[in-house]
């Protein structure tokens, strides 16, 4: 099952109300939902992550500096596509391209359900290239998958209960869920092991976690690999 949108405070303040934790009367969920989507983007390091709703144009300097390929220069977009229909137009110094000049890269994304993150501009007929803009939907995927989307629930949940923790350690030591009793340390492990799903151990020397699985190298010549 995929999702149109990052999971909701109302969302998240079920989530952690499923879990059997009682949160203190008050607790105020506003705000969770956004966190949560902006620290998935920084795990994976795609920005967006999920498809933007409107196309947005981004200008790259010209080519100067760009890694030669066989027939053109490659452009690192620092960025995802998750269909070349999310183009909706390339332009050099001004001029729309046609689109037999450039290709998206690499080739085989799709096929390997990664994003493309480089633009190969084909040589100009004349003169040389000036500075680039792509005028597109910009993310790495259309919709969220459903374990994204779970693991984004969990990072959410994981904030609330740092910040209920926090509350506990400044006063009370424990919180009722259900017929029993949360101490501040089993608070805290619920916590962790929400994190552990999202991310993985945060000790570990590698990304591990739903997030290990999306963050693929958003680099130039990396990316394809």
């Amino acid at each position: 099952m995929s999702h149109p949108a990052y999971p909701l405070d109302s969302d998240i303040e079920a989530f952690v109300a499923g879990s059997g934790i009682r949160v203190p009367a008050g607790f105020d969920f506003t705000g969770y939902g956004a966190a949560a989507a902006a620290t998935w983007e920084g795990l994976v390091g795609w920005h967006p992550f999920l498809q933007e709703a409107a196309a947005v144009e981004r200008t790259f300097d010209a080519p100067g500096g760009w890694c030669v390929s066989g027939r053109g220069r490659i452009l690192p977009l620092n960025a995802g596509l998750a269909s070349a229909a999310a183009v909706t137009r390339v332009t050099a110094s001004g001029v729309t391209l046609a689109a037999d000049r450039w290709r998206l890269l690499p080739l085989n994304g799709a096929q390997r359900a990664r994003p493309y993150s480089m633009l190969e501009l084909f040589a100009p007929a004349s003169g040389a290239w000036g500075d680039v803009a792509v005028l597109a939907l910009w993310g790495v995927t259309a919709d969220l998958p459903e374990d994204v989307w779970q693991a984004c629930l969990r990072l959410g949940g994981a904030s609330a209960a740092e910040a209920v923790l926090q509350g506990l350690m400044a006063g009370r030591s424990k919180i009722k869920a259900g017929e029993n009793e949360i101490t501040q340390n089993g608070f805290a492990g619920l916590g962790r092991e929400w994190l552990a799903f999202a991310q993985g151990d945060p000790g570990a020397a590698t990304l591990g976690g739903v997030a290990g699985r999306y963050a693929f190298r958003n680099t130039g010549l990396g990316a394809g690999q």
